[in-house]
């Protein structure tokens, strides 16, 4: 457990730094565009600053030259004013032809120079009308181009920001895809774990089951214990009770003793000093008499003391009296301590007496009938739900133990029966799968086996309901034992696998469904009930027609039993075996596809719900995308369209100018 736990820690150890490594080289990434497209606006910001200082300075050359050719125009015309008067008035006076021919030709040729001059400025007027800088600025023309390039500066910026944003996305769905290589592989590995952590939890209900069981049992014990003490400190009590009153009754003997035995010797010690001859004249034996009276009494209370203590040995007698005193101080404190805690606890009960009597008799803190019969009915629910979950989880168990029962009597059936490259294996909770694997091949083999035999006629398993009874079933039973010499009523000791009765099924279907959604329950059982149904018929009427076909091949082997020889009977033996086999499988699928549909359901469930989430998730990140590579089409068309409609604006422009 540990192992595993160590190894998953370290996985999602590893998955976060990943996830981490990813996030850092997308912010990267993402800055890295930033700074670029804050170089580029700070370039495209530069240049255009340049263009407008240029196009500022033209501007003011393209005034100056006009106002000259304004101020050309002006002296032109007086100049020639002047001439045309000179000419009228000096018409009269001069006479000459030669000289006003000169002065003529001198005029021609004057006008001629400016009107060169003249047609001159009026190309290079035109050539600076046809560009755009000849509109004058304040003509709604230039404004609207003026606004349409700042449109076109502000659709080129979020243009920039849009392809920036798209290299970002490119570079998470490439990554994303990298990640759906794997993603299989990922599944599988956190379908693993979790089948694993619920193995787990299952282990830890079963621990948690047994510790509340052995905790049961050690309280039980405790009281038991405390049962047991309380009665021995009784005894210890009346027994501390008789021993005082022993050395009472001990200590008022020896005080009679010593008493009697003062009065004896100094009785002695009067006789001996007074009549000393007359003792030993008359009676010498009187001194062996006290001294065996002294010594019975000696030994009756010496008897006594032995057994008043217990002990034979004179150095335990001694021993135990004088540790009386140390138990008895002992005794005492003990007492002492437990007067302590009875008054303790008295005084607590006290206070308990009088809390009760307060939220009794206090009318505004007491709880209303409604709300303790509300309270004792949530109490009832969850009793009669505790007591179904455990009927449910007995009957699962029980359910688990047949249906592990059931496959390890099929193997050990069909265990004479080998497979080729697969060894037989011992059953149990790890290999259990692969046993069955095993049974199903083998029965395979086998059932192909029985069709291949020559005595197999496909007819005899087509009879109807009608046939049934139970007396087939026990003349199948007999026939299919391999000892024919068993008797009839041992054999349900062999019978491993029961079919449960239908009241059980639903009864058990239903507990086990409790858990789960009513819709998807409804769902199930409608889905389920009809191909129960179908299957419970088809496997009976097999199970059926298997046993009439059985007892004719019984009664054929009745018959002709003398007829045989021994190899003929030995093949009789195998195919009656084989198709015990193939019934006893039928009965025991019954139970373990009922087990099995339930675990499967459950697993399948969460299984979608897990995958659902999963394509949930990725379709929003799908949406995201998708939304920004609109985002991207559109500002793309909106550029064009701008594009279109400022080339069209200037060749209308154009084509006014040249008009």
């Amino acid at each position: 457990m540990s192992r595993v736990q160590t190894a998953k820690s370290q996985q999602n150890i590893r998955s976060i730094e990943e996830e981490l490594e990813h996030q850092i080289k997308k912010s990267g990434l993402l800055d890295a565009d930033r700074k670029n497209f804050y170089n580029n606006a700070e370039e495209t910001k530069r240049k255009n600053n340049e263009i407008i200082e240029q196009l500022k300075k033209e501007n003011r050359d393209l005034k100056k030259l006009q106002d000259e050719l304004i101020a050309n125009k002006r002296g032109a015309s007086a100049s020639l004013a002047k001439t045309q008067g000179a000419f009228i008035s000096w018409s009269g006076d001069i006479k000459d032809e030669n000289y006003w021919r000169r002065k003529l030709d001198d005029a021609k040729h004057l006008t001629k120079a400016k009107k060169e001059r003249l047609i001159q400025l009026q190309d290079k007027l035109n050539e600076v009308s046809d560009t755009k800088f000849g509109v004058p600025e304040e003509s709604p023309l230039m404004r609207q181009i003026r606004i349409l390039e700042n449109n076109l500066d502000k659709v080129m910026i979020k243009y920039n920001e849009a392809q920036s944003i798209r290299k970002t996305y490119e570079q998470i769905v490439k990554r994303l895809k990298e990640e759906r290589v794997g993603y299989d592989n990922q599944l599988a590995a956190i379908e693993r774990s979790l089948k694993g952590k619920e193995h787990d939890y299952e282990e830890l209900l079963l621990l948690a089951h047994d510790a509340t069981h052995a905790k049961e049992l050690a309280q039980a014990e405790l009281k038991k214990y405390e049962h047991k003490k309380a009665a021995v400190r009784e005894l210890r009590k009346t027994y501390l009770d008789a021993k005082r009153k022993a050395i009472e009754e001990r200590e008022k003997v020896i005080q009679k003793l010593e008493k009697r035995e003062k009065d004896n010797v100094q009785t002695q010690v009067e006789y001996n000093t007074s009549n000393i001859p007359i003792q030993e004249s008359s009676n010498p034996n009187v001194d062996t008499n006290i001294q065996k009276q002294k010594l019975a009494d000696y030994e009756e209370a010496f008897h006594k003391l032995k057994e008043a203590t217990g002990f034979r040995d004179v150095n335990d007698i001694i021993q135990k009296f004088t540790s009386q005193d140390e138990t008895s101080k002992s005794l005492s404190d003990l007492k002492g301590e437990y007067q302590d805690k009875i008054e303790q606890l008295v005084t607590e009960r006290q206070k308990l007496r009088d809390h009760l009597n307060d939220l009794k008799y206090e009318g505004g803190e007491a709880l209303t009938r409604k709300q303790i019969d509300e309270i004792e009915n949530n109490v009832n629910n969850a009793i009669n739900k505790c007591e179904r979950t455990k009927l449910k989880y007995e009957r699962v168990q029980k359910i688990l133990v047949n249906v592990k029962a059931g496959i390890e009597h099929l193997y050990e059936k069909l265990e004479f029966f080998k497979l080729e490259g697969k060894p037989n294996i011992v059953i149990s909770d790890e290999t259990l799968v692969d046993g069955l694997s095993q049974v199903v091949e083998k029965m395979k083999l086998v059932l192909q086996l029985i069709k291949n035999d020559a005595s197999y006629r496909a007819q005899d398993f087509k009879q109807t309901w009608k046939d049934f009874n139970k007396e087939h079933i026990d003349q199948f039973i007999n026939l299919n034992l391999r000892d024919n010499n068993i008797k009839p009523e041992n054999v349900s000791r062999n019978i491993r696998v029961r079919i449960q009765d239908k009241e059980d099924d639903d009864v058990s279907d239903g507990e086990i469904e409790d858990d789960i959604d009513q819709e998807v329950t409804a769902k199930l059982k409608q889905k389920y009930g009809a191909q129960a149904k179908d299957k419970n018929a088809k496997n009976l009427i097999i199970y059926v027609q298997a046993i009439e076909d059985q007892n004719r091949f019984g009664l054929k082997f009745e018959n002709k039993k003398n007829k045989r020889n021994k190899k003929d009977q030995f093949s009789y033996q195998i195919t009656k075996h084989k198709i015990l086999i193939h019934l006893e499988i039928i009965i025991f699928c019954k139970a373990k596809k009922d087990l099995k549909k339930m675990e499967f359901t459950f697993q399948v469930r969460n299984i979608h719900l897990k995958k659902e989430k999963q394509l949930i998730e990725l379709k929003q990140e799908q949406t995201t995308i998708q939304k920004q590579m609109d985002l991207e089409s559109k500002v793309q068309y909106s550029f064009l369209e701008i594009y279109q409609f400022t080339k069209t604006l200037l060749k209308i422009v154009f084509h006014n100018q040249t008009k």
